[in-house]
């Protein structure tokens, strides 16, 4: 089975008057140490920091039409994230500009349900989110945002519905415990994400991650 990997990290967030978005150093620094960890279990991967929507939209929509019938696709995101009107969303580094256009949130940032229709050949896809899932601004306040994982789609969340996902300066939480768990021989990737959530609350107390599996057979592949 061939592994693939593409992952995003969003560091330097434009200025906006429509939002306030702090800058995310730590993002810079899970992708790169994510990075290192997926190629030791040999897979192919490509990163990028500081991408604008339409870039990232291009870039997930180039790795999805060139993934070869049943291989493993893991899109990785590390940044601001939220939700709005039912459905989760990843920000841009350019979000606050678009709303600032007078551009809808479903047209400033990624609508996580854009990303499996990508992949027209059939695929395991593990889409892993290192974001927070509240509000960046009561204005754009939403209700509940149920991941929905499609058929042999897997989603893993940095943190539940309505928390944030904490991080220092050099790499955030779920990511750090992503990568101390990741080369485990093999482990399931239900299995693997278990265990990152439980690695993060026993070493930071509060936050939970959580995940959706919609894959419909046993994957270890991830792992040596």
């Amino acid at each position: 089975m061939e592994k693939r990997a593409i992952l995003f990290g969003m560091f330097h967030y434009a200025n906006s008057r429509s939002i306030s978005a702090d800058e995310l150093p730590s993002t810079a620094f899970d992708v790169m140490i994510l990075e290192k960890k997926l190629k030791q279990l040999q897979f192919k991967t490509s990163s990028y920091i500081d991408l604008g929507l339409k870039d990232v939209e291009q870039k997930i929509l180039e790795f999805a039409i060139t993934a070869p019938c049943d291989s493993l696709n893991v899109i990785y995101f590390s940044g601001h994230g939220g939700h709005s009107k039912g459905e989760n969303y990843l920000y841009p580094v350019d979000f606050g500009i678009n709303l600032d256009m007078g551009l809808s949130v479903d047209k400033s940032a990624l609508n996580l349900n854009r990303i499996y229709p990508c992949f027209t050949r059939k695929v395991k896809l593990l889409i892993i989110v290192d974001a927070c899932r509240d509000n960046l601004t009561p204005k754009y306040a939403g209700d509940f945002s149920e991941m929905v994982a499609p058929q042999n789609t897997y989603i893993a969340y940095a943190t539940q519905f309505g928390d944030y996902s904490g991080c220092t300066a050099q790499i955030s939480y779920f990511t750090e415990a992503l990568c101390e768990n990741i080369l485990t021989p093999n482990i399931s990737i239900d299995q693997l994400f278990t265990n990152v959530r439980a690695s993060l609350y026993l070493k930071h107390g509060k936050q939970i991650s959580n995940s959706v599996n919609g894959l419909m057979s046993y994957v270890a592949q991830i792992t040596k």
